[in-house]
């Protein structure tokens, strides 16, 4: 008589399979959360920036002035729109949230804690808004004098 032989697992295999993924996962979780935080830091810093983008296409676009308005260290911003040229900002135009994991840590917008975009694009304030992320990475949002252009650099710390 012949012994057959099965095929398959073996309880001892499949319980050593099992400990070797949950020691993967173990391992994973953390890197993804920490993943997970740098990429919506990086979302937030790129919205803020396409958002003083379009607050400036805006002002263009409409003939009109746009203010960009920062609401708080870490509240967020928004935009409003003066369209009939008398200052009272009474079209309101978006609002938008900073990530927790990203801070404004400078505002330096002409003293002040908005900007405004005339109708050729050109800012009222000049300045940078400087993020902060928690894993200590810096990143300057700049507004040009002159012809409002807005461009994101890295911030060094000892400069």
């Amino acid at each position: 008589m012949r012994i057959q032989k099965r095929g398959g697992f073996t309880l001892v295999e499949i319980m050593v399979g099992l400990a070797v993924f949950g020691a993967a996962i173990l391992v994973a979780v953390p890197s993804m959360a920490r993943f997970n935080e740098r990429m919506q830091a990086r979302s937030s810093i790129a919205n803020l920036e396409s958002q003083l983008r379009r607050a400036r296409s805006i002002a263009v676009s409409k003939g009109c002035n746009v203010r960009f308005v920062v609401l708080g260290e870490n509240q967020g911003y928004l935009l409003i729109r003066d369209d009939e040229g008398d200052g009272a900002y009474a079209n309101y135009v978006g609002h938008h949230f900073m990530h927790p994991s990203v801070k404004m840590a400078d505002v330096q917008l002409g003293g002040t804690n908005w900007l405004t975009f005339n109708p050729r694009g050109m800012p009222d304030n000049p300045g940078y808004i400087r993020l902060l992320t928690r894993d200590g990475n810096g990143m300057d949002i700049r507004v040009a004098a002159g012809s409002g252009a807005v461009s994101v650099a890295a911030h060094n710390a000892e400069g």
